[in-house]
């Protein structure tokens, strides 16, 4: 029984839509994914996806309840994932699988509430906070000055002044 699949998406792909119910578990092998829900005409990014991450709306994943955020490629992507049904399975089937998706699911609450604690800083918090979380990403070639904004929800300009000092 082969469990684990691979995909790859192209930029831009939806890979989850808002609303649908998230039925893999994935492992972003190469690319750049960014998790985000619309609000009107606005898109808010709940975070991003880097290589070697885990690619899921975790509540919609462990519930089976439709997803309040998408999942759109920003890059193109090569994903390993199992089905929900699957895991399910092997759970049952080799009982001591269920310390690591312990482990996982625990990993994906404090990735969450790390996120959230963000969305309750003012933008020059999360600013400060997003440079001590994640070292690098300001002169990554993967990010952009606008991926960056969207992230901690400010403007292109309020972003470029906190880039540059301001």
């Amino acid at each position: 029984m082969k469990v684990l699949r691979q995909k790859e998406l192209r930029k831009g792909q939806i890979w989850l839509q808002q609303g649908s119910v998230c039925d893999k578990f994935c492992f972003m092998e190469k690319g750049l994914a960014k998790i985000y829900f619309e609000s009107g005409s606005k898109e808010c990014v709940i975070g991003y996806t880097l290589q070697n991450d885990i690619l899921l709306s975790a509540k919609s994943y462990f519930l089976q309840t439709p997803s309040e955020f998408s999942i759109r490629a920003i890059a193109p992507c090569v994903i390993s994932y199992f089905q929900y049904a699957d895991i399910q399975y092997l759970l049952s089937k080799y009982t001591e699988l269920n310390i690591h998706l312990r482990i996982i699911m625990q990993h994906c609450l404090a990735l969450y509430e790390t996120h959230l604690a963000l969305m309750m800083m003012n933008p020059r918090e999360r600013y400060e906070k997003m440079l001590s979380l994640y070292p690098g990403i300001i002169n990554g070639t993967r990010f952009t000055d606008r991926m960056l904004a969207a992230y901690i929800g400010v403007t292109h300009n309020c972003w470029s002044g906190y880039k540059n000092g301001g």
